[in-house]
């Protein structure tokens, strides 16, 4: 990743007064992104009859840099997110889960919860939501980022 293969002709010093121009392109690329973030996120949910789930972003500039944060108060999302290590819902025996490991996909699902148990069963294996948005969106953003930093130092890709 980064700039393999990439041949850079030019100066990388020349920014000057391009600095808010380019901070200001940098915000709009990460507000894209976390847009489309947002979109896929909300993929797994689709199907989902009893939980609404929404997401708020936050554009934030601090001594890290210029970033956006992604997240949301729902409950249901978080424990199929990051997966659990017990879980107390008695499931009915037709019992299909909507979503898979692996995958933003989601079905249709079958069963339904039927107790809560004080007996912790197995828990919820991870559907890793978050980090498959990161794997699928990451490398044209590097690419989206490198474009831009180029372009602000006038430097010619061939």
């Amino acid at each position: 990743m980064g700039f393999q293969r990439v041949t850079a002709i030019g100066n990388a010093a020349r920014l000057g007064t391009n600095t808010a121009r380019l901070e200001n392109q940098i915000e709009l690329l990460l507000n894209k992104y976390a847009s489309d973030a947002n979109d896929l996120l909300l993929q797994p949910t689709r199907t989902w009859k009893n939980h609404t789930v929404a997401f708020s972003r936050e554009f934030r500039r601090d001594s890290r840099g210029m970033y956006n944060v992604i997240f949301t108060d729902s409950d249901v999302f978080f424990w199929l997110n990051y997966g659990t290590s017990r879980r107390f819902a008695v499931l009915s025996g037709d019992w299909s889960s909507k979503t898979s490991v692996g995958s933003l996909l989601a079905g249709e699902g079958s069963g339904s919860v039927v107790a809560i148990s004080n007996i912790a069963m197995a828990g919820i294996k991870a559907r890793e939501w978050t980090n498959l948005v990161v794997e699928k969106l990451q490398p044209q953003f590097t690419l989206d980022m490198q474009q831009l930093a180029f372009a602000a130092a006038k430097v010619t890709v061939r």
